[in-house]
C-alpha cells in the first residue's frame, strides 16, 4: 500500500510494504516551529486546534515539542469541526497578544477562522499544515489569508527537477483536480510523482525488500 497523504507516523508501522510519499506530522510540526522561531522571530504563539481531529492534535503535539528555549505558548483554544463561530476563541487569543496563531486544521474551518480573525482586527499571521490545501480555502477565507504560512508536501513554485519535470499526464491530473474545486493538488502531485518514478524503481529488484527492511537511506519520511 502506498499513500500520497497519510501523515500519521503509525500508518507505516502496521506492517511491511506500507509506504508514504508525503511528510510525517512530526516533520511538519517541526518545520512550522522552526519558521516561527527563525524566520518570523515570534516569541509568543497561540494554538487553535480541532479537538476531535487526530490530525490536528498530532500537529499540535509536534509543534509544541519542537518549540525552542525562550519561546512560549501564550494560549491554547480548541474548536469542533463544523461550527461556524470562532470569535470566542479568537477573542481570547487576542487578549494574550500572540505573535502568531498556529491553526493545524482543515480548510473548511481555517478559511472561516481567518475571515473572523480579520473581522476582529487580529493582524498576526496564522500558521498551518497541509490540511489547508484546497482551492475552496480561498473561497472561504479570501484576502484574510494573505500573510499566512503553511507547510505542505508540494509547491507549484518549487523549481526542483522533481516538480518541473512532471510528466504531461501528471500535470493534466493536477490541473483537472484544481478546476474541480476539490482538495488541493498535493495528493495528486504525490501520487503522480510515485506513478512517474515507479517504472524506474522497478528496475531495482531489491528495492522493495530494502525499503520494507528499514533501509534508512530509502525510508526517509
Amino acid at each position: 500500500m502506498i499513500s500520497p497523504s497519510s501523515t500519521n507516523p503509525a500508518v507505516t508501522q502496521v506492517g511491511d510494504y506500507i509506504f508514504r510519499v508525503c511528510f510525517y506530522r512530526s516533520f511538519s510540526g517541526d518545520v512550522m516551529a522552526s519558521l516561527r522561531a527563525k524566520q518570523l522571530k515570534a516569541k509568543k504563539a497561540a494554538i487553535m486546534l480541532d479537538f476531535n481531529s487526530p490530525y490536528s492534535r498530532g500537529l499540535t503535539e509536534f509543534f509544541e515539542a519542537s518549540s525552542e528555549t525562550g519561546e512560549r505558548l501564550s494560549d491554547k483554544q480548541s474548536y469542533t469541526q463544523g461550527i461556524r463561530d470562532y470569535k470566542g476563541q479568537l477573542t481570547r487569543h487576542s487578549f494574550q497578544n500572540p505573535d502568531v496563531i498556529y491553526v493545524p486544521g482543515y480548510y473548511g474551518g481555517v478559511g472561516v477562522i481567518a475571515k473572523q480573525a480579520k473581522q476582529l482586527d487580529i493582524k498576526v499571521p496564522m500558521l498551518g499544515g497541509d490540511g489547508w490545501d484546497s482551492t475552496q480555502l480561498w473561497d472561504l477565507g479570501g484576502d484574510a489569508l494573505n500573510g499566512d504560512y503553511i507547510s505542505n508536501h508540494y509547491s507549484v513554485d518549487d523549481p526542483s527537477p522533481g516538480n518541473t519535470n512532471l510528466s504531461l499526464p501528471t500535470k493534466l491530473v493536477m490541473a483537472c483536480a484544481g478546476r474541480a474545486g476539490g482538495p488541493g493538488i498535493r495528493r495528486h502531485a504525490s501520487a503522480g510523482r510515485f506513478h512517474q518514478n515507479a517504472p524506474e524503481q522497478q528496475k531495482e529488484p531489491k528495492l522493495r525488500d530494502a525499503i520494507a527492511g528499514g533501509n534508512e537511506k530509502l525510508c526517509r519520511p
